[in-house]
């Protein structure tokens, strides 16, 4: 807060709820901060990882305490499973899945929730490898990084896509290791390149 001293004079408003003293000390201004948080989820001491918009024009923002859905201008919180830890990694996201689902990506433990029952389930490989969702086609299937942790080969992945119903092998090229580093995120352009970024660097 900041103290305006002098006397008063006049007093002018906008419409926007922004309004103008005029003191004998000078002209003072003030307005409503540009973002902020809905008078429905001040409660929610958090840090906002991801956002989406799905095909029904509803908006889920994923939260470290809460996945948090706005339908119609009204606010809904939906409290994690129990046992889950909110790691997010910074190329983590949401992903819209057919038909009407989505992925909540975090680090190497990525959620499914199914709008219509409230549900959640991990999405697990049937090798029981660890899974990493990296991106999404521009068909909507998900790039996912499957990591087996074998003993004889530490560090091993394979590339895989899933529809939201199942894994499905990447028949891409793939970038060497030794040019882009530890694999963390793909990208699909709008002219079809699919762009690979690791903590070395960018391949196409």
């Amino acid at each position: 807060r900041v103290w305006v001293g002098g006397q008063y004079k006049d007093v002018a408003t906008e419409t926007n709820g922004a309004f103008w003293l005029a003191t004998s000390d000078g002209l003072v201004r003030y307005a409503p901060f540009p973002w902020r948080t809905p008078g429905e989820v001040e409660e929610v001491d958090a840090v906002v990882h991801a956002a989406l918009e799905d095909g029904e024009g509803r908006l889920w923002f994923a939260s470290t305490a809460s996945l948090n859905l706005n339908r119609n201008d009204q606010w809904q919180r939906i409290k994690w499973p129990d046992g889950f830890e909110p790691d997010f990694q910074p190329t983590d996201s949401l992903y819209a899945l057919p038909p009407g689902s989505f992925a909540i990506g975090v680090g190497d433990k990525p959620l499914l929730f199914d709008p219509a029952t409230g549900q959640f389930a991990y999405l697990i490989h049937r090798s029981g490898g660890r899974v990493r969702i990296l991106g999404q086609f521009k068909d909507g299937r998900l790039c996912v990084l499957i990591r087996t942790d074998n003993a004889a080969s530490p560090g091993e992945y394979r590339l895989e896509q899933f529809d939201g119903r199942q894994f499905a092998p990447f028949n891409g090229a793939q970038p060497e290791r030794d040019v882009i580093g530890e694999l963390n995120f793909i990208h699909a352009a709008r002219n079809g390149d699919l762009w690979f970024g690791g903590n070395a660097g960018l391949a196409v």
